[in-house]
């Protein structure tokens, strides 16, 4: 549901986040950890494959070298390295980590969400697509979001060169 969530998504993590824990901060559009907060698939320390969607994730967050070497080695990644590898997208204070990530769908939340539906389903949909169809999606894409109030809205804000005020609904 974090995936196919046509929303913004954001993750604090300022602890463990193991197996599924990690997947699900992953599954996320921006995550928010503590330094010291500990990302690991620790699934194969127990004997187990992966799950929770590491297959799917994983990958696409980090690249094919570096999901293997963390579900094949279950170790713990923390900090500088957590952002590196792209499992985190910024570090804060654990004592503000949960503040932070409210702060990022807060504002996420006044942006454009038909635009925001319409990126995700693209990035979903598309990224494995040759270039013509992806091409098709995108005008697909871009056709719904064409009628929604907020393209009006961020259109004429450009135009008067002020913040545009979005408050459409997919």
């Amino acid at each position: 549901r974090l995936v196919e969530c046509p929303l913004p998504t954001a993750a604090a993590v300022h602890g463990a986040a193991a197996g599924a824990g990690c997947n699900l901060a992953i599954a996320c559009d921006h995550v928010v950890a503590a330094p010291e907060a500990r990302f690991s698939q620790a699934f194969i320390r127990i004997g187990l494959a992966t799950d929770m969607g590491s297959l799917f994730l994983l990958p696409r967050r980090t690249g094919i070298q570096a999901a293997k070497d963390l579900m094949l080695t279950g170790r713990e990644v923390e900090g500088d390295e957590a952002i590196a590898l792209r499992l985190a997208d910024e570090l804060c204070p654990a004592d503000s980590v949960w503040e932070r990530a409210t702060e990022v769908a807060a504002t996420r939340a006044a942006g454009p969400l038909a635009a925001y539906a319409a990126v995700k389903r693209g990035l979903a949909e598309g990224a494995h697509l040759p270039l013509r169809a992806s091409l098709d999606l995108e005008r697909d894409l871009q056709l719904d979001v064409l009628l929604d109030p907020d393209f009006a809205e961020g259109s004429q804000a450009f135009v008067e060169k002020r913040a545009p005020s979005f408050g459409g609904r997919p």
